[in-house]
């Protein structure tokens, strides 16, 4: 036997909810070269498994598996520095000039934290006050 009830559904426009592709357009995320991943991200510097010249890359913990065999340095991007990555490159670790690295030192000096306020007071719903019947012996 069917009930006759049927559940209630919550309007989306009541809700808050992030927007994940603004956050990419704001450059305010990472992501790994090869997968996309956004999460355990690392500056890696290995050779190509095709070519065999050596990479750098900010990879996700999948590919640096994939990798691990000819990895020569790898550094979670969370403990990098502007200067920590200027004297990787004068000490030849990795080599100078590459996209990844232009890449995360754009990251580095973009203003991630005002970005995120920004973001986040930019998505804020203003919550609405609930239709109650007796809202006079409510003490708020």
């Amino acid at each position: 036997m069917k009930s006759s009830l049927q559940p209630k559904v919550i309007a989306p426009d009541g809700q808050g909810q992030l927007d994940l592709d603004g956050l990419d357009a704001m450059r305010v995320m990472l992501r790994c070269d090869k997968t996309s991943v956004n999460s355990d991200l690392h500056l890696v510097a290995y050779e190509d498994p095709e070519t065999g010249e050596k990479v750098v890359s900010i990879l996700g913990a999948d590919y640096r598996y994939l990798v691990r065999r000819t990895t020569t340095l790898s550094i979670p991007v969370g403990i990098l520095s502007v200067g920590a990555i200027r004297s990787l490159e004068e000490h030849q670790k990795i080599p100078a000039g590459t996209a990844a690295v232009a890449k995360l030192t754009g990251w580095l000096r973009f203003g991630v934290a005002a970005s995120w306020d920004e973001f986040a007071q930019a998505k804020r719903v203003r919550q609405e006050p609930l239709d109650l019947e007796d809202q006079a012996r409510l003490k708020l």
